[in-house]
């Protein structure tokens, strides 16, 4: 080999030195060869790799020792090839990292350390790195490339972090398919199932692992499915739903949707499979808690409608309470309510209870005294008028007071005072919630709620046809009829109180009633209802010179009342007082008695003995009025 022979000394020499790998230049010009930068990874340097290792674990070895290849060794430690860390990097990428060191082993050609003739062909195949071989045949070093080591163990990082952010992603995608109350199935181009989510055995009872690997197609032919979604999707390329019964009697509700890959080619259908009887049962609970939820709102509203109404208007006989719940009832709907009762019983009130525990409560709430308003003006009140209607209009026309209170609720007060002609009219108003304006040919669709309110006997005026019985009928589809005050006494005082309360705040005042004044207040009987007693209390209260309101004001407040209004025994009739007091004894308890059903609450009431009520009630003295004279008591 002339004079070769000294350089491959020095390559036998420094294949036997400690240190760093060295770099030796080698050129053939005349051969044409190129200038090759070769270095020898001598022997302390080796990273040896066991052949039975796996791919993931050698990379880690070669990783941490920072080298682009490494000898394979078995057991005894003898050589078995070499291994290169870009192509063990490539196959953990692939997901073949569990893959044995052994099936990426190479060795094409292996130079003996000692022989000249092998060595010198090393070097001219230096483009791969050749493993060197000791006298005893151990490995010695590694012929190889000039090789950018760390560059490759850079990217080979970069490679591992990016393995480590898409493991993340694949973790995070199995819990979001693991966690769907759905089964989610995914099959490849093929038909094949390559993931079944755990909740597929809770639906259909088939255990997941029975059906991963397998095709669509022979799940088909084993009866295990009827129809294939996934099929469908690969024929037609979109997505697609249907529903199946399963052998276990379940109906089931299948979607599958198509994933194209770059070319438009279907890579995988992912599945979707809903239980329908666990979507029914699920839709079932749901209308349950709203009907549950809709009867809570239904009842606080009523609460808070009874509480308004409680704040609105003073009950507390059993017979207006009564009235007010029914009057509450009556408000979660829209039929029209007719309100009947003697003037000033309080219809009014009723109707604005109605209307705040209603849905209503919002809008308008539109009163009309139809017997306050001139008979002809009154449909052009009712229903408005255009421009120019009639003489003396108004040149801009004029809203009606049915527009004014649209969406909300209008009360037709003393409707018995409307006349037959423009009854007609309202009663298709009422019926069809359509007018027309006085002078106008719009049609005018209207929304609301009415009421109406009378103290007359609609009922006899039918009969005397001086009132439309198809009127009548329509608005009497919930009649309410609010009884006299004389029939609900219990109410007299707490009335009385609230107005004193009510005028006392107005004038500025500090009127007190004694219990003697409230007792009389109790026995009259109120003609005219509350209206005349709120009148009465106001009367006491800016016309008595005392705080105190006594029984000595009285006379003043009953003027008008001449045989109901307590004063002084005159002297159209005297008779004994003992006689006297005898017939107050018996006409008081029998008045208690008819109030309160019960001599011992009579008794109560009086503040006696129980046995006194019934020994006066039964006694022998003679039944006498108290209707020619009165007494005051002082």
């Amino acid at each position: 080999m002339g004079g070769d022979d000294s350089k491959w000394e020095k390559i036998k020499d420094r294949l036997n030195v400690s240190g760093g790998a060295i770099a030796i230049g080698h050129a053939n010009t005349s051969s044409g060869a190129l200038i090759i930068n070769a270095s020898i990874i001598i022997k302390e340097r080796l990273v040896k790799v066991k052949e039975d290792a796996s791919l993931i674990e050698c990379a880690h070895v070669m990783a941490e020792k920072n080298t682009p290849v490494a000898v394979v060794i078995n057991g005894k430690e003898e050589p078995l090839g070499l291994i290169y860390l870009s192509e063990v990097c490539l196959e953990i990428l692939q997901g073949q990292g569990e893959k044995r060191v052994l099936e990426l082993t190479k060795l094409d050609f292996c130079a003996q350390s000692d022989d000249p003739v092998e060595l010198n062909e090393a070097l001219n195949r230096v483009g791969e790195p050749i493993m060197i071989k000791g006298h005893n045949g151990e490995a010695v070093g590694i012929l190889t490339e000039d090789l950018t080591i760390p560059g490759l163990l850079q990217e080979f990082a970069s490679l591992k972090l990016e393995n480590a952010r898409l493991k993340e992603k694949v973790e995070e995608m199995d819990t979001v398919i693991e966690n769907s109350y759905d089964s989610i199935v995914v099959a490849d181009g093929d038909g094949t199932l390559v993931r079944v989510s755990s909740t597929y055995k809770r639906i259909t009872g088939i255990d997941p692992g029975d059906l991963l690997g397998k095709n669509m197609k022979d799940l088909e032919k084993e009866d295990f499915v009827n129809e294939s979604v996934s099929l469908r999707v690969l024929r037609n390329g979109k997505p697609e739903t249907i529903s199946q019964k399963l052998q276990n009697g379940k109906e089931i509700f299948i979607t599958g949707n198509p994933i194209f890959d770059e070319d438009g080619k279907v890579t995988r259908v992912v599945t979707n499979i809903r239980d329908i009887g666990e979507l029914n049962y699920l839709q079932d609970q749901i209308e349950r808690e709203k009907e549950k939820s809709a009867r809570y709102y239904s009842e606080l509203e009523r609460f808070r409608a009874k509480q308004l109404a409680l704040d609105e208007m003073v009950a507390e006989s059993k017979e207006m309470r009564s009235i007010i719940d029914f009057a509450i009832k009556v408000a979660q709907v829209d039929s029209t309510v007719l309100i009947t009762g003697e003037s000033g019983v309080g219809k009014e009130v009723i109707a604005k209870i109605i209307h705040k525990a209603s849905k209503r409560n919002k809008e308008a709430f539109i009163k009309i005294n139809c017997g306050a308003i001139p008979e002809h003006l009154l449909e052009s009140e009712l229903f408005g008028y255009e421009k120019g209607a009639f003489t003396g209009a108004s040149k801009q026309g004029k809203l009606g007071l049915l527009e004014v209170g649209n969406h909300g609720t209008a009360l037709l007060d003393e409707i018995a005072d409307i006349p037959v002609n423009l009854q007609v009219k309202l009663l298709r108003a009422l019926q069809e919630q359509e007018i027309y304006r006085v002078g106008g040919t719009k049609l005018i669709k209207l929304y609301f709620r009415l009421i109406a309110a009378t103290n007359k006997n609609l009922q006899k005026m039918v009969e005397e046809k001086t009132f439309r019985k198809d009127f009548y009928y329509r608005l009497n589809v919930v009649p309410i009829h609010v009884i006299p005050i004389r029939q609900r006494k219990r109410d007299v005082i707490p009335l009385a109180f609230y107005f004193l309360r009510k005028y006392n705040e107005k004038y500025g005042l500090n009127k007190r009633l004694n219990a003697e004044v409230c007792k009389t207040l109790e026995s009259y009987e109120w003609p005219g209802n509350v209206r005349e007693l709120e009148n009465f209390v106001e009367r006491l209260v800016v016309t008595s010179e005392e705080e105190q309101i006594s029984s000595l004001n009285l006379a003043s407040g009953f003027s008008s009342i001449s045989v109901q209004a307590p004063r002084r025994a005159s002297n159209c009739q005297l008779i004994p007082l003992k006689k006297a007091t005898q017939m107050v004894e018996k006409e008081l308890i029998i008045n208690t008695l008819k109030e309160y059903k019960s001599t011992r609450k009579a008794a109560k009431i009086l503040e006696v003995d129980h046995s006194t009520i019934v020994k006066k009630k039964f006694s022998d003295t003679k039944s006498v009025t108290l209707s020619n004279f009165s007494i005051v008591l002082l």
